[in-house]
């Protein structure tokens, strides 16, 4: 409706003549209306993109805990050999 309305407007102002304000008034109303519904999706998209980024990031938090657990675990190992190895050269 808001695309034939500003047509109308458009072929109306060529003319000469000049709208009334109750044509204005209704010309800004539908371009608002326009706006409105645009600006929604953008709410929505960006939900939706801030609801997808918090997903990875939980899966990437999940992970790097993993991986730091068994490194950290690798660590000790070899620290404990290193260890081991130390106190079987002083007992000989």
């Amino acid at each position: 409706m808001a695309a034939s309305w500003t047509r109308a407007m458009a072929a109306s102002w060529t003319r000469g003549e000049r709208p009334t304000l109750e044509e204005r008034v209704a010309y800004l109303e539908a371009k608002f209306g326009e706006y409105s519904g645009s600006i929604a999706e953008l709410r929505d998209a960006i939900r939706s993109l801030d609801q997808r980024v918090d997903a990875k990031i939980d899966r990437l938090d999940t992970k790097i805990d993993r991986q730091f657990l068994w490194t950290i675990g690798i660590q000790m190992t070899v620290f404990l050999e290193v260890i081991g190895t130390l106190l079987r050269g002083y007992g000989r």
